[in-house]
């Protein structure tokens, strides 16, 4: 029995709707605050454009020239990102609501867009518009609805939706997934026009992730392993598949050519991070790979193993037992490695374990992990989990139903290649089930949509009143001041899973964050800052900033902050 295309294109549409509101629904606690992150003023003053040359600034410039950003951590070009700024102050000026929902709104397309490509790769709905049997499209729907589910409320999700200053990683992902979206249904129309738009698509959606962050480079290689898992899986045929992928590998070596040349003619070179607060960090590789899996597959530590969850290779070496473990019992069950690369499940495993395994060369390269920078891995790690769920759990049932005599023919069996199929029978099912049950029940219970993760809304807090208490004192020195921020608040930095979810990267404010809110208040000032001394703790509970500001002979006025507990309503009576 068939679906019609309607239908299922109706149901692929539902879907990507329920997958954005459960975006919203997961962070819409952000819309109440203030601006987050200290760098998001500074990409919001130095991105706005006033005139023609801040236009032409914003579109090739480094990221957030005319600040010490530049020489003293690194050397970025993604105007696309900058963009995004320079609409938001154009549209809603300072006020903060309006960048945290274009932060809400990119995310929960994203996680819409997810929905669509697991669709597309599936072949939900054929070039000729007919829809696949019921059972095949039921499995493909349900896999797409939860991957785009984990995607939308993961975890890690309360390190980069709250920060408009994080937008880019958001940005990045959203044009990877609209170009590999556009890719797959190009390999798969049958008409020649139909085939060169979405392929012409998936370029120009490239091109914007390469605008976003360095990090949208990783399309280029994820789009030449779908290219060859798609044909061949299609075809079988070895030729076809080198030709296709060879013609893909011109197109998007091109326009990783063009990018790289207009990167080095606009930055005097490759870029990257700089100077002394951007250079090269010398975090051991095992503990960053440790701190990518866990921020991914456990970034809570529910089941309290505390303190016995460290950043040791124990935890690569449990994620690569389990995940090879599980490749191998697909491709004993399909009778080898080309049947597997035939079966849609198959290709998918592989391309998204390779989609996981992408962004690591690139972190390491840094020398640290950022939580951030794990979000464009949220999609591999959703479609891997969500794939495991519902194959393993299909399995199970015919599994069950074979031993009970109940299944349904040998016709119908041998259409479905599921866990059965495997050899491995109910015991093997089993396992892959339960496996896959309790990690995706683990992040829904540490998720957004169930915490409160309101380290951001305390940031937001204490950064509003910091920098309201600042801007007067501020104004009463000369434009062209330098001023000295003394008593920053501490950061949260990444550490072994706790048993309470909290943010693990969480920012307060810095020196620049003082002199961009100064700016853009004060079109007239020039005012410059540095960082002098140390940071101080803030703590979790309100707290009362009070600034003083002191000035002193031959040497730049100091501008010290002080963070005083706020007296609780108990205690005042209010």
């Amino acid at each position: 029995m068939n679906f019609s295309g309607s239908r299922r294109r109706l149901s692929v549409l539902v879907g990507a709707a329920a997958a954005a509101l459960l975006a919203f629904a997961a962070h819409y606690e952000v819309l109440g605050y203030w601006f987050t992150g200290p760098d998001t003023l500074t990409l919001i003053e130095t991105s706005r454009i006033g005139s023609r040359k801040d236009a032409l600034d914003t579109l090739t410039a480094p990221l957030m020239h005319g600040t010490n950003f530049v020489r003293l951590t690194g050397l970025f070009y993604r105007p696309v990102a900058s963009l995004s700024y320079a609409i938001d102050y154009a549209i809603w000026g300072l006020d903060p609501f309006g960048y945290h929902l274009t932060d809400l709104l990119l995310h929960a397309t994203a996680a819409a867009l997810v929905v669509g490509l697991l669709a597309e790769q599936f072949g939900v709905v054929r070039p000729d518009g007919a829809g696949e049997p019921r059972g095949r499209g039921v499995l493909a729907l349900a896999t797409a609805a939860i991957a785009s589910g984990l995607f939308a409320i993961h975890p890690l999700t309360a390190e980069v939706v709250p920060v408009p200053a994080r937008r880019h990683d958001v940005l990045a992902t959203l044009f990877l997934l609209a170009s590999l979206w556009a890719l797959a249904r190009g390999l798969r129309a049958a008409r020649p026009g139909p085939k060169l738009g979405a392929f012409a698509l998936s370029g120009l959606t490239y091109a914007l992730a390469l605008g976003s962050k360095e990090i949208g480079a990783l399309l280029a290689p994820l789009a030449l392993t779908w290219v060859v898992l798609d044909t061949y899986g299609r075809s079988g045929r070895l030729h076809e598949t080198v030709r296709r992928t060879v013609l893909a590998g011109v197109g998007y070596g091109l326009l990783s050519a063009g990018y790289l040349a207009l990167r080095l003619a606009l930055l005097g070179g490759l870029g990257g991070y700089v100077g002394p607060f951007g250079g090269v960090k010398d975090t051991p590789i095992p503990v960053i790979v440790s701190q990518y899996v866990l921020s991914l597959f456990y970034p809570v530590d529910v089941l309290d193993f505390s303190p016995g969850v460290t950043y040791v290779p124990t935890t690569i070496y449990v994620v690569l037992v389990v995940w090879i473990g599980l490749l191998a019992v697909g491709i004993v069950g399909a009778g080898g490695l080309r049947p597997f690369l035939r079966w849609k499940v198959g290709r998918l495993a592989i391309y998204y374990t390779v989609w996981f395994a992408l962004p690591l060369p690139l972190i390491v390269r840094v020398g640290e992990y950022s939580p951030w920078t794990g979000y464009i891995a949220l999609v591999p790690v959703a479609a891997l989990t969500a794939l495991c769920l519902t194959v393993a759990g299909r399995g199970l049932c015919r599994a069950l139903a074979e031993l009970t005599g109940t299944s349904r023919g040998d016709e119908t069996r041998s259409q479905d290649v599921g866990t059965i199929r495997s050899g491995l029978g109910a015991g093997g099912s089993l396992a892959a089930f339960v496996l896959a049950v309790l990690l995706v029940v683990s992040l829904v219970l540490v998720s957004p949509l169930a915490q409160p993760y309101d380290g951001w809304e305390h940031a937001s807090e204490v950064t509003e009143e910091a920098l309201t208490e600042a801007e007067p004192r501020a104004d009463d020195l000369p434009p062209n001041a330098v001023l000295k921020i003394e008593r920053l608040p501490n950061v949260a930095t990444l550490g072994p899973p706790t048993a309470k979810a909290r943010v693990k990267s969480l920012r307060y404010f810095w020196a620049h964050t003082v002199r961009s809110w100064v700016r853009l208040r004060n079109p007239e000032s020039r005012l410059s800052t540095f960082t002098y001394g140390r940071t101080v703790p803030v703590g979790e509970e309100p707290v009362v900033v009070r600034t003083y500001l002191k000035g002193r002979p031959d040497a730049p006025p100091a501008l010290r902050f002080r963070y005083e507990p706020r007296a609780s309503n108990r205690t005042t009576g209010t």
